[in-house]
């Protein structure tokens, strides 16, 4: 999944001091973040707008 988004999708300003990308998943716009929680847990937080 990193690798796919890091490498289709386009880069935008950062949420927070979370990493964001945006782009289109079939047709769908999509948000993508990095989100990187002060407890752990890292993951990707997919938003369709």
């Amino acid at each position: 999944m990193t690798n796919w988004i890091k490498t289709t999708q386009r880069k935008g300003a950062p949420r927070g001091n979370n990493a964001r990308w945006h782009g289109t998943l079939n047709g769908i716009s999509a948000e993508y973040v990095y989100e990187v929680p002060r407890s752990g847990g890292v993951h990707w937080d997919i938003t369709f707008i």
